[in-house]
């Protein structure tokens, strides 16, 4: 007896969903939305209107989708080690919708079951309403489009027809996004781009037609037998020289990702969905900061805050290293039992090396990956061919520029800057201004040693001086205006008040033992590096530059006590003054 699938929580009685609601148990309804199809697709759409129209993926609904199939294209002859098949299970034609109204997608053996996929009426409406067409299936859909199979009676050749699915309801902004993937994919003419036919207008909204692949999707083939590190680094080699191509012409695709692949029968993988494409050289308005576009387990961190301004090519080169780490360990780099879960993995977490996952995985292969998924856009590849052009290296055996070996890896990742640190453009005028006025400081306790002065009175007026003029700063600066201070900035702030505490302290230990004076600024300046490694843990590599400098100085004025604190000055501030200006040139935040 076949026991009953597991639906989970019906949810046709759920107030919350009925009005357009995520309900709280959202496993329950995840699981139920596996099994129902109703509900997959309505899923889809309140999770677009929630979060900015992100594509169909709650919990990785990519789990709910197989897109798929088009009609093959022999011009182009495909490695043979791109042609793996999943065990035990024949390859099925199926078809992505393509565009960022992507739908929810199923297999033309399932859509079988229900009227061969589509209604008698309506296929006859439709072949009524759009006589060079007979369309035969509906292949997939979701919140916003609908995909049919149909035979262009002209031409005789098998196309994917896609349409608005809200038809006379389509708002302007689902019109636009649709009209945006027909431009973008009639911009592009390339063997591994999937190829427009045709634009039209059917009852006064806009469809196009595409060419139908028949070999199924990367996302359908990595279900079965996953393949070797040479046949992922030859399938993202030319897919990052088809990303190359359309970043060429002022495209960026934004939503990359195994679902988007589709294969011929022959192999050849063939990026699709543009619906969510930006137009480099237009301010479009569909793109607003803090909407969230794309498929979370793909997305670049930038990409993952809505970040809109940040939002470029090398979003493209994070997702295919994020194609690239699933290829290689059978999972996406990050994936969250929720969107926001897994949204902030992207955001903070390092991915874990796929050799973690599967250590069979070649180091140098995993090296190209991980440089792909780097948090900061400046630490990827500089475009995607430089990413193809490393994996063509590596398939012939060559060195690899990402695999620059443990300790040129190590000494990056410490010197390397945290999401946090676009915070500190906040904070620029602050450094700065401390650096002058340690400069001047340091001068003056110089100043101090030359006439010989032992009473330790004058040095504690200095550096009470000092203390509230770097509170001076910080109000001026950042207190007086600007922002709501964040965490990480009050997480600085009680590192420099825990620094001042045990600077004073220090300094009256020193006065009670009656300690000559001249030998506490080298002890002061050490506490003063601990403080900015400290913050360094969390701002990144530029204030352990600071840091150096101050363990640098502290080594010199042991060394030469009565010139320390010209030392100090020389070498500490501008150090830090380096620290400020290189975040005022970043100013305004984003």
């Amino acid at each position: 007896m076949t026991p009953k699938p597991k639906t989970g929580r019906n949810m046709a009685d759920c107030p919350e969903f009925a009005n357009d609601q995520i309900p709280a148990d959202l496993p329950a309804l995840e699981r139920h939305a596996e099994e129902c199809e109703h509900c997959r697709a309505k899923l889809e759409h309140i999770v677009r209107q929630q979060i900015g129209d992100l594509p169909s993926d709650v919990h990785e609904l990519a789990r709910f989708a197989t897109p798929g199939a088009a009609a093959p294209q022999p011009s182009v002859k495909a490695p043979a080690s791109l042609q793996f098949q999943p065990p035990h299970e024949p390859s099925r034609p199926v078809h992505g919708a393509l565009g960022g109204s992507s739908p929810s997608l199923a297999t033309t053996s399932d859509r079988d079951q229900a009227s061969n996929g589509i209604a008698a009426s309506t296929a006859e409406e439709l072949n009524r309403r759009l006589p060079q067409f007979h369309v035969e299936a509906e292949l997939g859909r979701g919140g916003m489009g609908v995909v049919y199979k149909a035979q262009h009676l002209k031409f005789q050749r098998l196309v994917a027809l896609k349409m608005i699915l809200a038809g006379d309801h389509a708002s302007a902004q689902q019109t636009e996004r649709f009209l945006t993937e027909a431009r973008a994919v009639a911009r592009l003419q390339n063997p591994h781009i999937v190829q427009i036919y045709e634009i039209g207008e059917y009852n006064g909204l806009p469809y196009f037609s595409l060419e139908y692949l028949d070999g199924g999707s990367l996302a359908a083939k990595l279900k079965g037998l996953p393949p070797s590190d040479m046949e992922a680094a030859r399938l993202v080699e030319l897919l990052a020289l088809a990303v190359h191509y359309a970043h060429g012409r002022g495209i960026v695709h934004r939503d990359l990702k195994p679902a988007n692949i589709l294969l011929t029968g022959e192999g050849i993988p063939k990026i699709a969905d543009f619906g969510l494409a930006k137009f480099l050289s237009e301010d479009s308005g569909t793109t607003r900061t803090g909407v969230i576009l794309g498929t979370p387990s793909y997305m670049a961190p930038e990409q993952a805050i809505g970040k809109a301004k940040d939002i470029g090519p090398a979003v493209d080169i994070y997702a295919l290293g994020a194609i690239l780490y699933e290829l290689l360990t059978g999972r996406p780099p990050f994936r969250g039992e929720s969107i926001q879960e897994t949204l902030r993995s992207v955001e903070e977490q390092a991915p874990e090396p796929p050799r973690v996952h599967n250590p069979r995985v070649d180091r140098a292969l995993e090296a190209i990956c991980l440089k792909c998924l780097e948090k900061a856009p400046r630490d990827r590849y500089p475009s995607a061919e430089a990413l193809a052009e490393d994996l063509a290296a590596y398939i012939r055996g060559e060195p690899v520029r990402a695999d620059q070996g443990t300790a040129s890896r190590l000494f990056g990742a410490v010197l390397r800057e945290t999401r946090y640190t676009e915070v500190m453009t906040l904070w620029s005028g602050v450094w700065m201004g401390i650096a002058v006025a340690y400069f001047l400081i340091c001068l003056a306790k110089s100043l101090l040693v030359w006439f010989g002065v032992q009473s330790h009175g004058p040095y504690f007026g200095i550096w009470v001086a000092m203390c509230l003029t770097v509170v001076g700063l910080f109000w001026f600066y950042r207190f007086r205006s600007g922002p709501r201070l964040s965490q990480v900035e009050r997480q600085s702030l009680q590192i420099l008040c825990f620094f001042w505490i045990g600077f004073f302290l220090t300094a009256w230990q020193y006065h009670r033992v009656g300690a000559p004076i001249v030998g506490l600024p080298s002890i002061l300046v050490l506490e003063l590096a601990v403080a900015m490694g400290c913050i360094a843990a969390l701002l990144g590599g530029s204030f352990y530059v600071m840091a150096a400098a101050c363990v640098f100085t502290a080594v010199l004025e042991a060394l030469w006590p009565q010139a320390g604190p010209l030392i100090s000055g020389v070498f500490c501030s501008p150090a830090l003054f380096w620290v400020g200006w290189k975040y005022s040139r970043r100013w305004p935040p984003h």
